[in-house]
């Protein structure tokens, strides 16, 4: 599904959004995946989280510095999101599998 460029406006008129890198539809949440990049020089870089179609129900997942972990947090989001039913098991599984990851 192509994102609505209302949501990709919405989005990207954000204060603290430089850029929009990826959203990304995940059916089974009825949601919106998005990586943002912020505009701080420093931590949080990036943020990988969804929203809902208006923007109005936003949740940051994870954040990091640097753009490569962002790109492998949005691909391990997207297929837990896929697999895994709700917001905080969403969370809690990717949290997991990142502190596995170290």
């Amino acid at each position: 599904m192509n994102a609505p460029q209302a949501l990709i406006d919405l989005i990207r008129a954000e204060s603290d959004v430089k850029a929009l890198h990826r959203l990304e539809w995940c059916e089974a949440q009825k949601c919106w995946l998005y990586l943002i990049e912020t505009p701080f020089k420093t931590y949080p870089r990036f943020v990988v989280g969804w929203t809902d179609e208006t923007a109005t129900d936003v949740r940051r997942i994870v954040s990091c510095g640097l753009r490569e972990n962002a790109d492998e947090h949005f691909a391990l989001a997207l297929e837990i999101a896929r697999r895994v039913p709700g917001l905080e098991e969403v969370m809690t599984t990717l949290a997991a599998e990142l502190e596995v990851a170290r």
